[in-house]
């Protein structure tokens, strides 16, 4: 964030287990509305690009 001076402009997300696809995409779609809904700046197409490195297997 810009109030953070150590940030790198990124996050991690961490799991404990199995996960899949659909979850992966289920988290990013969440994590893009709700940031759209809080008016916090953001780039666009990470769950477009997801989708295709999924599709590509």
């Amino acid at each position: 964030t810009p109030d953070d001076p150590k940030g790198e402009g990124f996050f991690r997300f961490g799991h404990m287990g199995f996960v899949n696809a659909q979850m992966i995409m289920g988290l990013l779609g969440t994590v893009e509305a709700g940031i759209t809904a809080l008016d916090i700046a953001h780039g666009s197409g990470a769950v477009d690009a997801a989708a295709a490195v999924i599709a590509r297997g």
